[in-house]
């Protein structure tokens, strides 16, 4: 399958040359079989005429067989180079290593979307990342793979999760320049609360006046996850332990973090002084004037 797109109606030559063990192995036989099952079709437009049946109508095994041989087709084939407006965008931060990496984990993100095509997010990435443990895939794409895990050594694997969260990074951007700088492999730094994209969802269990401890809102808040990704796999994966919870709550000043669980002038007790520092100031930065 040379094509970059999953077709939706293919004609009886088309399918033939599938060669799936499915199907007859004539354009006779199809066609036979297709009006015996009452396949849907529309009349083919362009040169040659006859009719083409849509995929959605075939059997189920024939439909699975397709999407198999189009995702193979996939990884196999040559990788798309970046579009030339990405190769223009000009990052002081990003050095030349940093822009090779982020452009590699934007041509795997963009494998990722053509295999969508043919089956659901969570099992194309799994698809893919199978085809690179067997080597299943094409050396360019392997030397895509190499570039974007950004390791000493050529890391020839990567994973479910990994790539998951390439595709969440590229996705929340708008601009090419905040592509490279989401898929960019930056300086380790801690992340700041306001960071923790999950963190609003757990202090909404956290926050009660019934003073629940971490591990009991942990509990419900387990729950919740599990119940809300239960048809995506790999956010279920990415679900944060209790440990990386209690990290997060350390993060926030004890005033904040017990907004809902204390009121009143116990939570304005938690707050009464702020220090300051004067060391900023220069002299006659502030004046102080006696009102009479």
């Amino acid at each position: 399958m040379s094509e970059n797109n999953l077709k939706t109606h293919y004609s009886a030559i088309e399918l033939l040359s599938f060669s799936l063990a499915c199907l007859p192995n004539s354009v006779q036989g199809i066609n036979y079989q297709a009006r015996k099952n009452n396949w849907q079709s529309r009349k083919r437009v362009g040169k040659g005429g006859g009719k083409e049946y849509a995929l959605a109508s075939l059997p189920q095994e024939i439909q699975t067989d397709i999407r198999t041989k189009f995702a193979v087709s996939i990884v196999k084939a040559k990788p798309k180079s970046l579009p030339a407006d990405l190769r223009q965008v000009e990052l002081k931060t990003l050095t030349e290593k940093q822009r090779e990496v982020a452009g590699a984990r934007m041509a795997l993100v963009a494998q990722v979307a053509q295999l969508e095509q043919a089956q659901p997010r969570y099992k194309a990435i799994k698809f893919f990342c199978e085809q690179i443990k067997r080597g299943g895939i094409s050396s360019d794409l392997m030397r895509l793979v190499e570039t974007a895990n950004n390791k000493k050594g050529k890391n020839r694997t990567l994973s479910d999760r990994t790539l998951n969260q390439w595709v969440l990074d590229y996705e929340k951007a708008d601009t090419p320049e905040e592509r490279l700088k989401a898929l960019a492999p930056m300086q380790r730094e801690a992340k700041k609360a306001e960071e923790i994209v999950w963190l609003p969802d757990f202090l909404a269990i956290y926050r009660q006046t019934n003073g629940i401890n971490v591990a009991e809102a942990y509990h419900y808040f387990s729950a919740e996850w599990d119940a809300r990704f239960a048809d995506e796999p790999l956010r279920l994966e990415m679900k944060p332990s209790i440990d990386q919870v209690r990290a997060a709550l350390a993060k926030l000043p004890k005033h904040i973090k017990e907004i809902g669980r204390k009121t009143g002038s116990e939570l304005r007790a938690l707050n009464t002084y702020v220090k300051r520092d004067w060391s900023v100031l220069q002299v006659n930065d502030v004046w102080v004037m006696a009102m009479r």
